[in-house]
Parts: structure tokens; C-alpha cells; sequence
């Protein structure tokens, strides 16, 4: 990904990122709500939309011990480029 570049993941290819095939469980893409209630947001930071789309985990099942991992493409070292990541609680 470029210095300019953006990912939004409203790609199904969600920029290159890849769920880690030796993680315990994946990483989906969603937009709007969660069909679980008080759960994730209603809307995504890119959009402000319930279209837009984001990463998430459903957790409810999961052991803590367990891990989901999403792996990042390659990044060219640059100046000035940045990776912002937005957490729901």
C-alpha cells in the first residue's frame, strides 16, 4: 500500500490483509450492526455509514486463550505514512 493509499476494507480483498490460516479463529468483514444485541458498532469510521465495512471477531464462543490474526500486507518504510486502527467496546 502506498503512501497514498487508503484502505477501508470495502474491498472483499480487504487491502491485502489475510486471517492467519495457524490462528484458533478469523477475522470477518460486516457492515451495520451486529446481529447479537449491544454488540459492535452501528456504522463504520470511514463511511459513517451502516453500508460502510470494518473487521471484526466474534468472540462469544471463543476460549480467551484463543487468538484471531489478521496479517498486514507489506509496507514500504516511508516518512510520514501512518496506520490508524479504530476499537469498539
Amino acid at each position: 500500500i502506498s503512501q497514498t493509499t487508503l484502505c477501508t476494507f470495502e474491498l472483499s480483498d480487504i487491502c491485502g490483509y489475510k486471517n492467519d490460516p495457524a490462528a484458533d479463529f478469523n477475522w470477518l468483514q460486516g457492515n451495520g450492526s451486529s446481529s447479537t444485541t449491544q454488540t459492535g458498532p452501528q456504522f463504520d469510521n470511514s463511511l459513517g455509514t451502516p453500508e460502510g465495512k470494518f473487521m471484526y471477531i466474534y468472540a462469544k464462543d471463543q476460549k480467551k486463550s484463543e487468538i484471531a490474526r489478521l496479517i498486514s500486507p507489506s509496507q514500504p518504510k516511508t516518512v510520514g505514512s501512518c496506520i490508524h486502527f479504530y476499537l469498539h467496546c
